[in-house]
């Protein structure tokens, strides 16, 4: 396959034989004389179209490879999310392409294009298989009221109001919004801070709005007694990941009794 500069020079020839031939179409000279200016531009992203199949393409392909053979996850699904992020690497492509300034050394150019295959990268690393729930986790799906513990104190019950996508830093987290019920009455904030212990990760608000606001490995404590842990959050829109969960779900595991 011929590369930019060869083109190029390709039209420069097929436009001289005709021009020889006393045929001149000025429109079509300029139109190439503007190509011809970002031949050195073209030439650093095709010497380096190479590293980027190496660097993303290759990997999903192997991704998808992987779960295909382990039947986790729908392949149909999971070849959607492929071409989205090929999709993106040609849009990335473009946008460093026209953003290029000829003054700029290759160094500054070469940083541009390592930037966008670290973000490609990062999307690819959103592809999960299709969660599957264990033996000692209580799946709590929307909307539906999940009995989590039944004790002196009362019988309380999680409610998943919904999940949602979101970022802490650079970091892709999905969040999860619970209301809580004791005794089949709903309980709000100060009842919440009263009942529930929680710790995680991350600097966050984990209770508002009657709301508990969860997010995955966080833990919490109730009654100062009954320790459990969110394993798992599914979320099914889409926005900064690679590819939807089936539901939305939370799964929690009970740690200490």
């Amino acid at each position: 396959m011929k590369n930019y500069n060869q083109v190029i020079n390709d039209l420069k020839k097929t436009i001289a034989t005709y021009e020889a031939q006393g045929i001149t179409v000025k429109p079509l000279n300029d139109a190439i004389n503007d190509l011809d200016k970002h031949s050195k531009n073209i030439n650093i992203i095709e010497d380096n179209i190479e590293a980027i199949r190496e660097e993303v393409i290759d990997k999903i392909k192997i991704e998808l490879d992987e779960n295909k053979r382990a039947g986790r996850f729908s392949v149909f699904g999971a070849y959607l999310g492929g071409l989205g992020l090929i999709l993106s690497i040609i849009s990335i492509v473009f946008t460093l392409y026209e953003k290029i300034n000829p003054k700029v050394n290759s160094n500054i150019q070469m940083t541009e294009l390592t930037r966008s295959v670290q973000s490609i990268n990062t999307r690819l690393s959103t592809i999960t298989p299709e969660y599957t729930i264990k033996n000692n986790e209580i799946e709590c799906t929307r909307w539906d009221k999940i009995v989590i513990l039944d004790s002196k104190q009362g019988k309380l019950e999680f409610e998943l109001d919904g999940t949602y996508e979101g970022t802490v830093g650079e970091q892709v987290v999905l969040f999860s919004r619970i209301n809580i019920y004791l005794n089949s009455r709903q309980i709000g904030n100060k009842s919440l801070k009263e009942i529930f212990s929680i710790s995680g990760k991350y600097n966050l608000e984990r209770i508002d709005k009657n709301h508990l606001q969860l997010v995955e490995n966080d833990e919490f404590i109730i009654f100062n007694k009954y320790k459990f842990k969110v394993s798992k959050i599914l979320n099914k829109d889409v926005n900064i990941r690679a590819i939807a969960d089936s539901k939305d779900a939370v799964y929690i595991k009970k740690i200490d009794f």
